[in-house]
């Protein structure tokens, strides 16, 4: 299962709402130059962002070396280069849970006024959830079955083969799909495949303390599991595709623990420098304009 360098493809970070994402992005701009990036934005700007995508010219398009954002798989159908795609899956219940404390904490969200105006609990959210047609969230936009002239939920019915449609993705159209929990693991080896250089970093967005799985009260759990029953079959596939992919590309403990100890060195300051770097960019800018 070692893969070729892929870096001469045009790579397509699917951004799993609370998965890590933000801290990844960091890494994954360092491996491209600004002017060939494209950026998917989040929440009500997500479709006004793809359609602008679409409209770019042919050979803009054609330019792009790294497209990123909360988006489903299938952007690869409007570019003319060969494209591969990478994400990283939470599992099913921290990411609800760790989902509903943040978009409590957001008022700009659409959903936050009737999260907080209606006191609406954990459970409740997971219902409106289930309304809106949001869980199994992880399989929906890995499988691409979502229409891209309606991005903003709520979304259609899944259909019944999305979790193998999913399955297939990852195994033929991933390059690397990482987990949260092996974050360090799944660097390493888009490190490898992607011929990607610099992959320090420092953690980013991540959220306040709050109860873990193992607290919740069983009958939260088990309405959680119920409900994301396809995204946790997809986690468990994943988990096993990545440990295979560590395993034949000579990824283990050792290089981990050297990684983790480089990176303790090295993150921190690194990243300092990249804020100071663009906050000069951005006073700059302003003295231009």
């Amino acid at each position: 299962m070692t893969l070729m360098h892929t870096n001469s493809k045009t790579v397509i970070f699917i951004h799993i709402p609370k998965a890590a994402g933000i801290t990844f992005y960091q890494i994954l701009k360092r491996q491209h130059k600004t002017q060939y990036i494209q950026y998917i934005e989040a929440g009500i700007s997500k479709q006004r962002s793809i359609d602008a995508f679409r409209e770019l010219p042919e050979e803009k398009r054609a330019r792009l070396r790294c497209i990123l954002g909360h988006m489903p798989f299938g952007l690869h159908q409007w570019l003319l280069q060969t494209a591969t795609y990478i994400t990283i899956l939470r599992n099913p219940v921290e990411r609800v849970v760790s989902e509903y404390y943040f978009l409590r904490r957001k008022p700009a969200h659409p959903l936050f006024s009737e999260l907080i105006e209606k006191n609406v609990s954990l459970e409740g959210y997971i219902r409106m959830m289930s309304d809106m047609n949001t869980a199994n969230l992880q399989t929906r936009w890995v499988s691409g079955c979502v229409d891209f002239d309606s991005v903003i939920p709520p979304y259609e019915d899944l259909p019944a083969n999305a979790l193998d449609m999913a399955k297939e993705n990852i195994k033929n159209r991933f390059s690397v799909c990482g987990l949260t929990k092996r974050f360090d693991e799944s660097l390493l080896l888009m490190q490898k495949i992607l011929g990607w250089k610099n992959i320090y970093y420092m953690r980013r967005n991540v959220g306040k303390r709050r109860a873990s799985k193992d607290q919740l009260p069983a009958a939260t759990l088990h309405l959680i599991e119920k409900q994301e029953e396809k995204d946790l079959e997809l986690f468990e596939y994943a988990a096993k595709r990545l440990a295979e992919m560590l395993d034949a590309n000579n990824i283990g403990d050792e290089k981990i623990r050297s990684f983790r100890a480089k990176n303790r060195l090295f993150g921190p300051p690194l990243c300092i420098c990249e804020l100071f770097v663009r906050k000069l960019g951005t006073i700059a800018n302003t003295i231009i304009q």
